[in-house]
């Protein structure tokens, strides 16, 4: 698929002690490139920090798998996929290279169709009172 627009910016990643509420949440802020393509949104990571050492990686979301698109506080875009897996996306170069993306991001999950579920194949028949699949005529 085709890249549409790439932007600067930050994946961040939260770290918190689920035993004890009294110890402060870290947050770590990767550095990277987000790409936007036709078809999915991509990070780019090419600085994880002190945290992962020279750790370079990417995660890729196709638009198919997304659930929805929140926009945050300080300019945070946040990717929810319909497993409930959350990205964040933050520390963009400008307001208008972060309002450019979100609204990218919106508009691509919107033109992407839902993929459709393959019709049943007619020649397969299921017994009611068993639920067992039979082929051919009944």
């Amino acid at each position: 698929d085709d890249v549409v627009d790439h932007y600067a910016c930050a994946l961040l990643q939260k770290y918190r002690c689920y035993l004890n509420n009294s110890t402060p949440e870290l947050t770590i802020a990767m550095r990277g490139r987000l790409f936007v393509s036709t078809a999915n949104i991509a990070m780019h990571v090419f600085d994880a920090g002190e945290h992962f050492g020279d750790s370079k990686f990417t995660i890729v979301v196709p638009f198919s798998d997304v659930a929805r698109v929140q926009k945050g506080a300080k300019a945070m875009m946040r990717v929810i996929t319909k497993s409930q897996t959350s990205f964040i996306f933050a520390n963009f170069e400008t307001d208008t290279h972060f309002n450019a993306s979100l609204n990218l991001v919106e508009h691509m999950i919107e033109s992407n169709p839902q993929p459709m579920h393959e019709p049943p194949n007619i020649d397969e028949r299921i017994t009611e009172s068993t639920g067992e699949v039979k082929d051919g005529d009944s």
